[in-house]
């Protein structure tokens, strides 16, 4: 299994990262179309028990991951522009998205527990309804979506060194270390969660608990939404660094191998309260900082990192000096906390009026 979740990892870094970044040229429509059948062929590919279909299945699953974390948002909030809507509306959207999918991951699972717990189908039938969810939402784009291009033209070349050009922004460059750490403990979290919690042979229910923390989730994106949208209207550079250092501070307990379940579902659950508070407000200052022309670009280049961490705990979790986990959990706590600094550091850099601003953007919207 590791072996596998290694392949993914590594064709989305190798290959991934440079789809995404290509989107911005070719078209956030057309990437959102491979996407959609790089996920279905992934789908289609665990029906089998061939390791080599099983491979080729992790590869199209990695580079349509990489496709989810840069096309989606970008071709949005790219048609909220051409639209006309207000940027301050970005914000209600934001934590819109983070709420659903907490209602999203609760409703999945739901159907997976029930899939499984029937004899007549086989531990694949989850494949089959997600590969099913994926033509649908296929349909949806083709005939439901506009295109939409950046304007800087020019294959892969161009974007690329557009992109490498934007990180020299003291503001992005650290905006994108702060996303690349918050990506990777939530990314070390869901690979680490359950051998944490069945530790020593213990039987816990984890569909419940899984229940808990998208509860939990949800839960903090309402909070984020109190903060973006109103009645309080703070600046998200103000209460993110408070987020992610609590967001890794949730995490210390579980890195050093805590055996107590309660305490564990506890700090995993403020986690993703942090998660839900964390993931719709740095979604509004990459709405900020970074153009609508390279935002598939940039946010590829963000989760190149991420890739390549996961890709060498993998590696070396296939090989006889892996990681231990609370090794892992301390690189996920790392990156929370640098994101925290880098993110008060963004603070300083921002002018001091353009805060009052956008508080009265936000008061005129309310």
């Amino acid at each position: 299994m590791m072996t596998l979740l290694a392949v993914g990892h590594g064709s989305s870094l190798f290959l991934g990262t440079f789809l995404g970044i290509s989107s911005d040229s070719l078209g956030r429509k057309r990437a959102s179309i491979l996407y959609c059948i790089l996920q279905a062929l992934g789908c289609l590919a665990k029906l089998s028990s061939n390791y080599e279909v099983l491979s080729v299945g992790h590869v199209c699953l990695g580079l349509a991951s990489s496709l989810y974390f840069s096309v989606f948002e970008a071709w949005m909030t790219t048609e909220h522009e051409k639209v006309g809507f207000k940027q301050e509306l970005l914000s209600e959207t934001f934590w819109m998205m983070a709420f659903a999918s907490g209602i999203v991951g609760i409703s999945s699972g739901a159907i997976a527990n029930v899939l499984m717990e029937q004899q007549a189908l086989s531990a694949r039938a989850p494949s089959v309804v997600a590969g099913f969810v994926t033509f649908l939402c296929l349909l949806t784009i083709i005939f439901g979506w506009n295109e939409n291009v950046g304007t800087l033209y020019g294959g892969l070349s161009k974007p690329l060194l557009n992109g490498i050009q934007a990180l020299r922004d003291k503001r992005i460059a650290l905006l994108g270390l702060t996303q690349a750490g918050f990506d990777l403990s939530i990314a070390v979290f869901w690979l680490l969660w359950t051998p944490t919690l069945v530790a020593d042979g213990r039987e816990v229910q984890t569909g419940l608990i899984y229940a808990c923390l998208m509860g939990s989730m949800m839960l903090g994106s309402s909070i984020a939404a109190s903060f973006l949208c109103g009645p309080y209207n703070v600046i998200p550079e103000i209460y993110v660094p408070y987020v992610l250092f609590v967001a890794g501070a949730s995490l210390i307990l579980p890195a050093y191998d805590y055996q107590d379940i309660p305490v564990l579902v506890t700090c995993f659950s403020v986690f993703h309260i942090c998660v839900g508070i964390a993931w719709p407000s740095l979604a509004r200052l990459r709405s900020i900082y970074i153009q609508n022309d390279r935002r598939a670009t940039m946010l590829s280049l963000f989760r190149a990192p991420v890739s390549a961490i996961l890709l060498l705990i993998l590696i070396r979790g296939v090989s006889s000096t892996k990681f231990e986990n609370s090794t892992v959990f301390s690189i996920a706590i790392l990156g929370l906390m640098s994101g925290a600094a880098c993110i008060r550091q963004i603070a300083q850099l921002r002018p001091a009026s353009s805060y009052d601003n956008l508080n009265w953007r936000h008061r005129s919207d309310v």
